[in-house]
């Protein structure tokens, strides 16, 4: 991050730009946050989406946010009639697929699945599919799920820049994650600690 700052300090400066207008989400709020701690006299205003607070270490915070936003969606679907009337059953038939997961019944990895479900309840456009998927899954059409998984990892690779996330995240967060903290954090969530031990892994890279 602070690398990043310095890097587009000198690109305002060699472009002649005055102060600037920061604007960034989730990783962006916290590329911000940097440049305006180490250079506040050239930023005019700024706007965080989704903040990514500089004290916390990503990807550890995930699965009890996850956890909360999920439910949210519940009670936003028992609060809304038409989703109401089209899913009454959303919370049992999650429960349920979610047992499905843990013995292995599923043509997916639970721990795959749980992070495609986080993936999906990041944004209110996506998370708005989830009590359909879930019913087709439930109703054994998991076919939505593996091909919206397929999909993303596609879209993935052209999306985001690994190289620059594992850069950032490696040193800057990962390599502070202790064993405690995981255990603390992923307890008694549906994503647990897979994302963190994925990112764990790619680390060690």
């Amino acid at each position: 991050y602070t690398h990043f700052a310095r890097d587009l300090e000198h690109v305002r400066s060699t472009l002649g730009y005055g102060q600037l207008n920061l604007s960034g989400g989730s990783y962006g709020t916290r590329a911000a946050q940097f440049y305006l701690r180490a250079y506040p006299q050239n930023v005019r205003t700024v706007h965080f989406g989704s903040v990514d607070p500089l004290d916390l270490a990503t990807p550890l915070t995930m699965a009890k946010t996850a956890e909360g936003v999920r439910k949210k969606l519940f009670d936003a679907c028992d609060a809304d009639a038409a989703c109401r009337t089209a899913f009454p059953n959303f919370r049992k038939e999650f429960a349920e697929i979610v047992q499905q997961l843990e013995a292995g019944k599923t043509p997916i990895a639970r721990g795959r699945a749980a992070e495609w479900f986080r993936s999906r309840m990041y944004r209110p456009y996506s998370s708005t599919e989830v009590p359909l998927m879930v019913h087709r899954a439930h109703a054994g059409d998991w076919s939505p799920i593996v091909k919206s998984i397929q999909a993303g990892a596609a879209g993935a690779e052209e999306e985001i820049s690994f190289g620059l996330l594992f850069a950032i995240t490696c040193n800057d967060d990962v390599a502070f994650i202790r064993e405690e903290d995981i255990a603390r954090e992923t307890r008694d969530t549906f994503l647990g600690d897979y994302r963190v031990r994925q990112q764990q892994a790619a680390c060690r890279l």
